[in-house]
């Protein structure tokens, strides 16, 4: 639940993540993402979600995260959930 956590907050949570991590381990991200509804109208059974709309990050913050942290290989995949969420994996270098 990244998303419920300032960025800041949640760069820590992945700080420790990562040193937590035994090198060649692969740390995981599973988030919602960001609502697109591309000019539709949203349903009404949505409307809960929308309330946190303004809390769904974008993936790329997450792929860049691992990245300063030194993970190599690290993959975003889209999950479609009725809302969108995704999954961020990096493998911790052996160093």
């Amino acid at each position: 639940m990244l998303h419920d956590w300032s960025e800041r907050e949640a760069k820590h949570f992945i700080a420790r993540a990562a040193q937590s991590l035994r090198p060649g381990g692969t740390l995981l991200i599973f988030e919602r993402g960001p609502v697109e509804l591309g000019g539709k109208t949203a349903p009404f059974s949505m409307i809960p979600f929308l309330l946190f709309f303004r809390s769904f990050r974008s993936p790329e913050l997450y792929r860049s995260q691992l990245g300063a942290f030194g993970f190599r290989d690290v993959n975003v995949q889209q999950v479609d959930l009725e809302t969108p969420f995704f999954l961020v994996t990096g493998s911790k270098n052996l160093d």
